[in-house]
């Protein structure tokens, strides 16, 4: 019967000849991703990474996929099943999905079917091409991108700090940047300035007394090291510059002043002083201090956001930008680039992924489905060059046991 339905170039009887064996042989890799002595049985790893690639080759989702696997004889076939075998439930292909990327075998189906290819002698030339890939993010201002990771910052610091180890500036940082919520493009251009000048200082500010050696488990935070690297590749820290506005003197002071006055109230009594930190002593410094050295040049510090008594931060210019800096702290990896010139102009933040895949000079005809495979996919940052993703991608390609390939065929980038 099976004769009958599937012939030999059937799609079903090649992949039930070719790539099931293939899925059997790598149950041993499967067994590393569950636990042997604990929780319920586990379903049959082998049959849901076949499910997971024929769905693919379909183009079905989860639901589908099981109801195809229920009924459809070429599906069964395919998986060395009969139909009216037991099934399961659509969300256990979600959780085999994200098991694998725990196990870090995501590419396990594709060095698979890739095995099976190279067997059969279907791949020898390749084609490499890029394409962009948009980040989950909003795009976003260079003073809403430093705005924002203070507010993640400090959101960060509040779970990990006891209010009475925080500083004295806290109160205000924690209502200017978690509890305002501030619409940029509609304000007024001296409310943009002021907003630009206290993200600096505030962010200088923050850093500063996270660089102590007291706060360094703070400073270990994700948001932490993010916001030092923010501050980093937007700003310099300058010396021989005019230092923050009175205003600003005033601003801390009045902080401080509250500050102390909340803690003897606390402790009972109204006219007990309160000793200052070492933060708020390098602050009252640096805002005391007039004018620094003529002299002095740039300050080269290990630290940026360090607090510096002769220095001041400045923007750095738009020449000075990084190519690879955060675009949106929410998802720091994406960067900025552009594909392209004129009307075909197209900017995205986000990744740029590398497709290989197999080319065969067989003509065909119009609406003819191609005989080519995907033979590799590198994700990588979306500034880089195309030519050193076509190195990342023979190395990845090298990992799987794949040789150089003969002949391959890019474009000019």
């Amino acid at each position: 019967m099976s004769a009958q339905l599937f012939a030999e170039g059937d799609r079903y009887r090649l992949f039930a000849k070719l790539v099931y064996p293939k899925l059997a042989r790598a149950r041993p890799a499967l067994e590393k991703c569950y636990c042997a002595d604990n929780g319920r049985t586990a379903l049959e790893p082998v049959l849901r990474l076949g499910v997971s690639l024929l769905q693919d080759l379909d183009g079905v989702p989860d639901r589908q996929a099981v109801e195809l696997l229920r009924y459809h004889a070429g599906w069964n076939f395919a998986l060395n099943r009969q139909l009216g075998d037991p099934g399961f439930h659509p969300r256990s292909l979600v959780n085999f999905r994200h098991r694998l990327n725990e196990h870090q075998q995501s590419g396990l189906a594709l060095q698979t079917v890739l095995d099976a290819l190279v067997e059969a002698g279907l791949i020898s030339r390749q084609c490499l091409d890029s394409t962009q890939m948009f980040g989950r993010v909003a795009k976003m201002s260079r003073l809403d991108c430093v705005r924002e990771t203070m507010r993640l910052a400090l959101q960060e610091l509040e779970a990990a700090t006891p209010p009475t180890e925080r500083p004295v500036f806290w109160i205000s940082l924690w209502e200017r940047y978690v509890e305002s919520q501030v619409d940029l493009p509609g304000q007024q251009p001296n409310a943009c300035r002021q907003a630009r000048r206290s993200g600096r200082r505030d962010a200088w500010q923050l850093l500063g007394w996270l660089g102590e050696p007291a706060q360094a488990r703070r400073m270990a935070g994700v948001q932490g090291q993010l916001l030092k690297r923010v501050f980093g590749e937007q700003f310099d820290v300058v010396a021989g510059k005019a230092l923050p506005q009175p205003e600003e003197k005033q601003l801390i002071e009045e902080t401080t002043q509250s500050s102390q006055m909340a803690q003897a109230q606390e402790s009972g009594s109204t006219s007990a002083p309160v000793a200052e930190t070492g933060a708020e002593t390098a602050v009252s410094s640096a805002l005391r201090q007039p004018t620094a050295s003529p002299e002095a040049d740039r300050a080269q510090t290990e630290f940026p956001g360090q607090l510096l008594a002769s220095a001041a931060v400045e923007p750095k210019g738009k020449g000075e930008l990084s190519s690879n800096r955060v675009q949106n702290s929410h998802d720091p990896e994406a960067t900025y680039a552009v594909k392209g010139q004129g009307q075909q102009k197209k900017e995205h933040v986000g990744y740029k992924v590398q497709v290989a895949q197999s080319v065969s000079e067989v003509a065909l005809a119009d609406g003819e489905p191609t005989g080519n495979f995907i033979v590799g996919i590198v994700t990588h940052a979306a500034h880089e060059s195309d030519e050193l993703g076509a190195e990342m991608m023979e190395q990845e390609q090298g990992q799987m046991g794949l040789d150089k390939p003969p002949v391959q065929y890019a474009d000019g980038a």
